[in-house]
């Protein structure tokens, strides 16, 4: 018991939330309307894609679209 009265560490946690928890928490519709609405530019800036000069619209290359994968429907357990 002396080690609980001179640390600051809580070693009495509960179990942490799962993944499942934590995505039910994340989709809210604040959430999903920025990720919807930023997907374009996100892969712009990340080199996934290219904007065209005339119009502004992004462009994914064909040798990208290999490269783009969801993780949300893998069944990671």
């Amino acid at each position: 018991m002396q080690l609980f009265k001179e640390t600051d560490a809580d070693i009495m946690v509960a179990k942490g939330e799962t993944a499942e928890d934590r995505r039910i928490l994340w989709i809210t519709y604040d959430n999903l309307r920025t990720w919807f609405n930023n997907w374009e530019n996100d892969l712009f800036e990340l080199g996934f894609a290219t904007k065209d000069t005339n119009n502004g619209q992004v462009i994914i290359p064909e040798e990208q679209l290999s490269r783009i994968i969801s993780m949300d429907n893998i069944g990671w357990k």
